[in-house]
């Protein structure tokens, strides 16, 4: 596949990097709460998470979303690249 050279990483490695980072990111928030809840649990002061967890989901949807819609853009540049290249 033809690149243009932009100056920024490829658009597949930006999202491929988006969809781990959050994903990542999600675990690990998700595994700390864990444990946290079990010590607040143990001690009678456990309060659900709303607003971190709503925050988490926009960041899990949200990221890879931004990164796919550069990805779709890059892609329509290389095409139309491509075909003016071709049009004599």
């Amino acid at each position: 596949m033809d690149q243009v050279n932009t100056g920024f990483p490829n658009p597949t490695q930006v999202l491929v990097g988006a969809l781990l980072g959050t994903g990542s990111g999600g675990i690990t928030y998700g595994i700390a709460r864990y444990f946290s809840n079990l010590r607040l649990l143990d001690r009678g002061k456990f309060k659900p998470a709303v607003w971190s967890t709503a925050g988490l989901g926009m960041a899990v949807a949200g990221f890879p979303g931004i990164a796919y819609v550069g990805t779709i853009r890059e892609e329509l540049l290389v095409r139309k690249k491509r075909s003016d290249v071709r049009e004599p």
